[in-house]
């Protein structure tokens, strides 16, 4: 095979390209995988790539590989790489090896389990013969980008990766417990019965049916990379059901909110904590001097951590010389479309409370409209920065603090969102989203509106479902 491929010019060689035609790939011995729609060196689609032949020196080597689930088998498969470079040919003989397979008459011996693929000179084997400890490596790479084209570059936060990999982990840790040797298991190995492991040491760690469902949807993830580079043909893990989940949003009542900003003071601002597996105290400095006023403006603006911490004095839209809403990015958005263009950016634009509009007085509004400088903590300039040391003392400084007031209830940064939520809903009786920058009522409601909050509001201010009531004489 290798001497006809040499008999071919490379003037004359084009990129394979494959209109996903069943079990029908474009294989690269080189790098011991399938070829994607896309050309990995230019991004193009490999039918479009112009880059001259003699610049890619892998391309010479592709060629159409017919991939066949075997009868009768869970995730066994039979390979084959074609000796054509014409797509017609190639689809031609893919239909007679699948027909050869399916009639059970096609007498190619089944590859050895070869535990490193790259120094196997077969033609013919199953990646679903991978060890699966290498498989989670590749997975490891593909959340962090490498060896990804340029446009499908995700750009994911570490704390994300590391919450998918800690969900794919346990499934080495399910595999072990039952007494194999998870250096030894493949990725053909993941059956219904290691699902099923899977699913219940997932319940017994996780009870919450939220935290369930992020674990469910990671291993998900991974398994749908698995399908995506045919290292399986078969999914077992999407049977794992989603659990149901009550969601019972808490806002953090006003007076809770006053009280825990008196409490921010030097003196109580140190929380000591245990290491886990030593036992060793270690002291965590919360208080900072602008965190009360942190806090105060996560509530006015009602966002996310990243909507407060680059909240800038420009951000403020004023008429007749007064400050009349605010334009705020939304930072999570923007990152999800990946959009870089200012003038395209998602920006929601909030009102402004009256006690806000005295408070960027004191902040400098006056001598500072206009201006690039941040409202918070301005002279920390560089974004790692202020990600870094902003974020952690806002998120910890406030569940540090509301602890000490004794309330008995746990509640998060996250609760200040849904105050604000809360309070506009209740101001514009039942739509939240016209003030908060969400695109839908529902998500509103479900995640940030706090039920008994907004019910106790609506009974104080007094509604008659009957209109006025007259006195009636009982008698």
């Amino acid at each position: 095979m290798k001497d006809s491929m040499a008999k071919i010019p490379r003037r004359n060689l084009k990129p394979l390209f494959n209109e996903n035609y069943k079990g029908l790939r474009v294989w690269c011995p080189s790098c011991h995988a399938c070829v994607k729609k896309v050309c990995g060196k230019s991004g193009l689609p490999l039918k479009e790539c112009t880059d001259p032949i003699e610049e890619c020196d892998k391309l010479k080597s592709h060629r159409y590989k017919v991939i066949v689930h075997m009868p009768g088998t869970e995730n066994g498969r039979k390979t084959k790489l074609l000796d054509t470079r014409d797509y017609a040919k190639a689809v031609s003989a893919a239909d007679k090896y699948r027909k050869k397979v399916k009639n059970k008459t096609d007498n190619t011996e089944v590859p050895e389990r070869t535990p490193n693929l790259k120094s196997s000179t077969s033609n013919e084997y199953s990646k679903n013969e991978v060890l699966l400890e290498r498989a989670l490596l590749e997975y490891y790479k593909f959340l962090n980008d490498e060896g990804v084209p340029e446009h499908l570059v995700k750009n994911r936060e570490k704390a994300y990766i590391d919450s998918v990999m800690d969900a794919v982990y346990i499934l080495k840790d399910v595999i072990e417990a039952h007494g194999k040797d998870f250096r030894e298991s493949r990725v053909s190995d993941i059956d219904k019965n290691v699902v099923g492991w899977y699913f219940k040491e997932l319940g017994i760690r996780y009870p919450n049916p939220s935290t369930f469902n992020n674990f469910r949807t990671n291993i998900n993830s991974f398994e749908i990379w698995l399908l995506d580079n045919d290292y399986i043909s078969k999914r077992y893990f999407k049977k794992i059901e989603k659990q149901d989940v009550t969601l019972e949003p808490t806002a953090i009542p006003v007076k809770e909110f006053q009280d825990l900003i008196a409490l921010i003071t030097p003196e109580s601002g140190t929380f000591v904590k245990k290491t886990k597996h030593k036992g060793e105290s270690r002291y965590l400095h919360f208080y900072r001097p602008w965190l009360a006023k942190g806090l105060y403006i996560s509530l006015e603006l009602g966002g996310r951590l990243n909507d407060i911490i680059y909240f800038k004095f420009t951000d403020i839209v004023e008429e007749d010389g007064k400050p009349v809403y605010l334009s705020i990015e939304d930072h999570k958005v923007n990152k999800l479309k990946k959009t870089t263009n200012q003038k395209q950016k998602k920006r929601k634009i909030l009102p402004i409370s009256l006690e806000f509009q005295e408070a960027l007085k004191e902040y400098g509004y006056d001598n500072k409209k206009g201006t690039d400088e941040y409202v918070l903590v301005p002279e920390i300039i560089e974004d790692l920065e202020r990600e870094k040391e902003i974020k952690r003392i806002l998120s910890g400084g406030f569940k540090h603090y509301y602890t000490l007031l004794n309330t008995g209830k746990n509640l998060t940064f996250k609760s200040l969102r849904k105050l604000d939520a809360t309070q506009k809903d209740i101001l514009t009786d039942g739509h939240a989203e016209n003030l908060t920058g969400h695109d839908s009522a529902n998500i509103v409601k479900r995640h940030y509106v706090d039920k008994k909050m907004a019910a106790t509001e609506q009974t104080k201010k007094g509604f008659s479902r009957f209109g006025k009531i007259e006195p009636t004489n009982s008698r």
